[in-house]
């Protein structure tokens, strides 16, 4: 199910609305940058994509936003293998999971079936509603095209 940057938006500022904050349009613009990128994201990425449109925004306020972006739940982050935060877009995006090479750092996004039938039973099992989850899967690439296996 994909979600529309309008839909996304209006969620946000009901979210702000509702916490009195100041609905501003650095704010809007650095949630578009975010919804705009395809997979994972740093702040200096969204940084250097909005810097242009928005010439008054600093890389404190994409932090600052990207953070309440993640506590209403519009934005996850993750730590991968080289330790640096990186983002990405939740609203309408399917659960999936990670691989993690821990030569090249290299992330590779995988969606498999039985892992959310695991989740389901395991829930059901231990009569616990399961809301989100987080698999990495950390190891070496196979492939020729891993710059730094050894």
């Amino acid at each position: 199910m994909q979600v529309s940057i309008k839909e996304v938006v209006s969620i946000f500022k009901r979210n702000i609305e509702r916490d009195n904050l100041r609905n501003t349009s650095s704010r809007i613009t650095i949630l578009k940058a975010a919804y705009s990128h395809k997979g994972h994201f740093s702040a200096e990425t969204i940084f250097n994509a909005v810097k242009v449109e928005a010439q008054s925004v600093s890389l404190a306020t994409v932090y600052n936003t990207l953070e309440l972006l993640q506590q209403y739940g519009l934005v996850r982050t993750h730590k991968f293998g080289n330790q640096h935060t990186e983002y990405e877009a939740t609203l309408g995006y399917a659960q999936h999971d990670h691989m993690i090479c821990l030569d090249c750092d290299k992330v590779t996004e995988f969606c498999d079936p039985r892992i959310q039938m695991i989740r389901e039973t395991m829930g059901e099992l231990l009569e616990f509603q399961v809301e989100k989850h987080a698999l990495n899967l950390y190891g070496h690439c196979q492939k020729a095209s891993c710059e730094k296996a050894l």
